[in-house]
């Protein structure tokens, strides 16, 4: 069963050119393990992986040395959280795989899990970071000047207690998770739940202050500046800028800025280009 599907992958592959970029990724159901062993001197296993290999890991690695593939996931020096792709219970393995062909690796930046995100139930996110060429956003929509300002924090998180709480609570985390004992954890409660009362005490101070404001003489104008506040916070879009259509005319208005961003990535990934990369998930 397995070899037929991995019969069927080559088959695929074989119909690819040369020219193009390959990116495979996806659920194998094997351990290809922490060493490379053989599979090290071919560029196909980068030693850095996770766990012990078993057979089906094997298989993998098999295949990627027929294919000429690397397994982009034993490239990079990560901790553990950072490599492990499934958990079910007490077991945690890597199971998901990235792999490149060996001549492309070049353009690949790196390799990690995301551990607080799942894309699936029990499986982690395999996150891989590539440089690809070709003509952008930036050549086919143009570039408009100028920086958006950062979005500030609400009133209330400039308290300087608020920060201090904030910081002591994060440290106290970063404590608990690195050495995961009852002390740690009753030490991360306490910073959370003091955390919290700052929070609630620094907002309930921001909040009368507002009311003061907008009882006093300049709170029709402050109350008019907070609605538009609440506006531009509801929209998908927080800065509509110009960029040009398929004729390269600049349009403005925010409809025909979304539609012009839905027909490039339309074409963008799914037109087929002369230098394209072609990804399969398995």
């Amino acid at each position: 069963m397995k070899e037929d599907f991995y019969a069927k992958v080559g088959e695929m592959m074989e119909e690819v050119s040369k020219d193009d970029i390959v990116i495979l990724g996806g659920d194998l159901n094997g351990h290809v393990g922490r060493s490379a062993g053989i599979f090290g001197d071919g560029g196909v296993h980068g030693g850095k992986g996770y766990g012990r290999q078993n057979v089906d890991g094997l298989r993998i690695l098999e295949f990627a040395q027929r294919r000429d593939l690397a397994v982009l996931n034993t490239m990079y020096e990560k901790r553990k959280s950072h490599l492990v792709t499934f958990y079910s219970g007490n077991a945690q393995t890597q199971i998901d795989y990235v792999m490149m062909r060996k001549e492309d690796r070049w353009r690949v930046k790196d390799v990690k899990v995301i551990p607080s995100e799942c894309v699936a139930p029990q499986h982690k996110p395999a996150i891989c970071d590539v440089r690809l060429s070709g003509q952008g956003a930036r050549n086919v929509l143009g570039v408009t000047k100028g920086r958006i300002k950062a979005k500030q924090e609400s009133w209330f998180w400039k308290d300087e207690s608020v920060r201090v709480a904030t910081k002591e609570k994060r440290i106290a985390f970063k404590k608990w998770y690195r050495m995961k004992n009852n002390l740690t954890k009753a030490e991360y409660d306490d910073k959370k739940m003091e955390c919290r009362r700052v929070i609630h005490e620094a907002k309930m101070a921001a909040y009368n202050d507002l009311y003061e404001m907008l009882d006093g003489p300049e709170g029709e104008q402050a109350l008019y500046r907070l609605s538009k506040s609440r506006d531009r916070e509801k929209k998908d879009m927080k800065e509509v800028k110009s960029i040009y259509d398929r004729n390269g005319s600049v349009i403005r208005k925010e409809k025909e800025v979304k539609e012009r961003w839905r027909e490039y990535f339309d074409d963008l990934l799914n037109v087929v280009c002369p230098k394209h990369c072609w990804m399969m998930a398995m």
